[in-house]
């Protein structure tokens, strides 16, 4: 049904980019008060930021801010928020979010250092996401879940709930 729908928007002059799926969790999940049980789990803020170090994730990632910038703009310009997993003062992983409705979250992106991969810090970042959002009486959404984030939201407990294709309209020269 999927290649049907892009192979009929192909023929009308649009150029298919990608498809992602979407993940959404509306109660708490098993990691149902993480946030106040994981010390290593902290949210970021202009008071607190400047005591860590992000040497693990000042890298550089294809479409996406260097770390230090996505600090400036969600955490110190108050447009998003941003949780982390810090050990010794280094800071692991993290999960930037945003307020997209009175009454929803969505994850903008996860990150976990190489070095740390496959040890459950993305699952407990996004489980620190979903019981944090949940006891803000808000929905917790993850949209645009790439095939590694979709294991990990699923591992936070989240369900799917649907998936977006993205297209562009061909523009004739």
């Amino acid at each position: 049904k999927v290649e049907e729908e892009i192979k009929y928007l192909e023929s009308n002059q649009y150029r298919f980019l990608s498809v992602y799926d979407s993940y959404v969790i509306n109660e708490p999940c098993s990691f149902n008060n993480v946030f106040t049980t994981n010390s290593h789990v902290v949210e970021l803020t202009s008071s607190n930021i400047d005591r860590y170090k992000y040497d693990h994730c000042n890298i550089e990632i294809q479409y996406r801010p260097p770390f230090e910038k996505l600090i400036d703009i969600f955490v110190r310009k108050n447009q998003g928020r941003v949780i982390a997993y810090v050990d010794d003062d280094y800071i692991l992983g993290y999960l930037s979010y945003t307020n997209i409705f009175d009454n929803v979250n969505d994850v903008d992106y996860i990150y976990v250092a190489e070095t740390c991969r496959q040890s459950g810090i993305g699952t407990l970042l996004g489980s620190y996401y979903a019981s944090k959002t949940i006891n803000e009486n808000k929905h917790a959404l993850w949209s645009n879940a790439t095939e590694i984030s979709s294991k990990t939201a699923i591992r936070s407990g989240f369900k799917w709930c649907c998936k977006h294709m993205s297209f562009y309209k061909k523009m004739d020269n």
